[in-house]
């Protein structure tokens, strides 16, 4: 057998070093330059989280005092580079697709509860559950309105009685994770329950999948690998939902990986924007990528025949 490069984890290698170290741990590589350039480009512990579906299951052996995993012998390093084209367009797909329900459920909390309560409702502690959480969201956003006055021309600079705009104003900066805990902290009752019904949801519900959703869209957002990924912040399965646009209820581990926050979000989407496309989307991807393993998104293979997938077929913005 021949004997395997085994690094030190602190010394830089080169290409050529990098490729060897592949090839004598199994992974077949039928482009040498063509690998390099990939490596040169993409990183060599950038990718390696790609590849670990392909180690064998008890294919470490000792070498020069150090556990070294071997691949299977289908283990290919463009399979892999595949892997990581799949991995980013899904991702962009993603990031696309949650900035629209963001912007959405933004809107939605701002238009009930100001027409509900006043133009500068947030500033009030009285409406949320716990102060210090909301002194903190509203240290935020006054630090974003101060710099938008200082910066954008036609801000408007205050509301009626206040020094700071109304929440229509004041509230568009926000990002996904501080909407999310704005919503979780939000007093409970009727203008609460109101902002999820919208979306088909109790209001536990919503405040949950925000938060899932949070975790998934920074995984985008710093191009993290996002495709075979357990999702840390597992959502709430709901018991009260739309059956027009609802699927099987998934078991614990399905209820964290990717194909579930999919899920979740075709169904917000469907909730105001019912031509969506995100079938159609998705499914292209997968047929461009067929050997990319779905298991490992939890991804059931009768997935379309499920009524979330069904609806909205074409897109029309």
């Amino acid at each position: 057998m021949a004997t395997i490069v085994v690094s030190d984890p602190y010394e830089h290698l080169s290409l050529d070093r990098q490729v060897r170290m592949l090839q004598d741990r199994g992974m077949v590589v039928p482009d040498l330059e063509w690998a390099k350039v990939r490596l040169a480009h993409i990183g060599y512990c950038r990718l390696r989280p790609y590849w670990y579906t392909w180690y064998e299951p008890d294919g470490a052996a000792l070498e020069s005092d150090k556990i070294v995993k071997r691949f299977r012998p289908d283990a290919d390093f463009r399979s892999v580079i595949d892997t990581y084209r799949f991995d980013r367009e899904l991702r962009l797909l993603v990031f696309a697709e949650i900035e629209r329900i963001e912007t959405s459920i933004k809107t939605t909390v701002i238009d009930v509860f100001s027409s509900a309560l006043d133009a500068n409702w947030y500033e009030h502690r009285e409406h949320f559950t716990d102060p210090v959480r909301h002194a903190e969201l509203f240290i935020a956003i006054a630090k974003s309105v101060d710099r938008r006055r200082q910066k954008e021309d036609g801000f408007v600079v205050r509301a009626k009685g206040s020094r700071y705009p109304p929440a229509w104003e004041a509230l568009q900066d926000l990002s996904l994770g501080q909407l999310s805990k704005m919503y979780y902290n939000m007093k409970p009752g009727p203008l609460k329950k109101r902002v999820a019904e919208v979306y088909g949801l109790d209001d536990s519900v919503l405040a949950s999948w925000l938060n899932t959703l949070t975790e998934v869209r920074n995984t985008c957002a710093h191009h993290s690998r996002l495709w075979n990924r357990e999702i840390l912040t597992a959502p709430v399965i709901p018991k009260v939902v739309d059956s027009q646009r609802w699927i099987t209820t998934p078991d614990k581990r399905s209820a964290t990986r990717v194909y579930f926050s999919l899920v979740m979000m075709k169904y917000l989407l469907l909730a105001f924007m019912p031509d969506t496309g995100l079938t159609k989307r998705i499914a292209g991807l997968l047929e461009a990528y067929p050997k990319i393993p779905r298991g490992r998104m939890a991804w059931p293979d009768s997935w379309k025949e499920e009524p979330v997938w069904r609806l909205g077929g074409t897109e029309n913005e």
